[in-house]
C-alpha cells in the first residue's frame, strides 16, 4: 500500500486554493515553480505581515536544489520569434497586459529586484522594452543602460500620483 506523504498532501490542498505560476526556461524546460496567496478582489499578493510565497521545493523538501529562475512566459520566445518584448515585474501584469497589448510578448521578472543582465540574456536579440513598477525606474534604467536593444519605460513615473507612489503601482494597476 503505498503512504500518502504529508508534505505533498499539504501542498495539494495549498494548490487547490491558489495559483500557480510556473516558468519554463526557453532551453531547458522547467525552472521552480511557486504559489502566492492573494486577496484577488484587488489583485494584489498578501505581503503583511509577512511575504507568503512557497515554493514547491522547499514545501516538498526536494534536496539539494538549486534555484534558478527565468522569466515568466520565457517559454513563448521560440513562438514568437519576430514580437518586440516587454517585460513588467508582476506575472498579474503579463497576463493582463497580454489581452489588453498584443502586439507585444508580455515577460516577467517574479520581482522588482530580479531584473538583471542574466534572466535578460534570452533577450539579447530582441527588441525589448521594460515597463518598471513605481518606484523601481531607476534601478531597472541602470541595468537597461548597458544592453543593445533594451529601453525603459517612465510612463508609470510620468502619470503617476502621490498616492499611487506610496502603493508602489505598476501597469496592471
Amino acid at each position: 500500500m503505498v503512504r500518502p506523504n504529508p508534505a505533498v498532501n499539504r501542498m495539494l490542498r495549498l494548490w487547490a486554493c491558489l495559483p500557480p505560476f510556473v516558468t519554463f526556461h526557453y532551453l531547458s524546460g522547467c525552472c521552480p515553480w511557486y504559489t502566492a496567496p492573494g486577496d484577488f478582489t484587488l489583485p494584489k499578493r498578501i505581503k503583511d505581515p509577512f511575504n507568503h510565497i512557497t515554493r514547491v521545493h522547499k514545501a516538498l523538501n526536494i534536496q539539494p536544489f538549486h534555484l534558478n529562475q527565468c522569466l515568466f512566459g520565457e517559454h513563448l520566445l521560440t513562438t514568437e520569434p519576430k514580437k518586440p518584448v516587454a517585460t513588467v515585474e508582476s506575472e498579474k501584469t503579463v497576463i493582463i497586459a497580454s489581452g489588453f497589448i498584443p502586439d507585444y510578448l508580455w515577460l516577467a521578472t517574479a520581482g522588482k529586484g530580479n531584473l538583471n543582465q542574466e534572466k535578460l540574456k534570452p533577450l539579447h536579440h530582441r527588441q525589448v522594452k521594460l515597463y518598471p513598477d513605481l518606484g523601481a525606474c531607476e534601478k531597472w534604467q541602470t541595468i537597461a543602460a548597458s544592453l543593445p536593444n533594451v529601453t525603459v519605460s517612465t510612463i508609470l513615473e510620468k502619470r503617476a500620483t502621490p498616492a499611487d507612489r506610496t502603493q508602489c503601482l505598476d501597469l496592471a494597476d
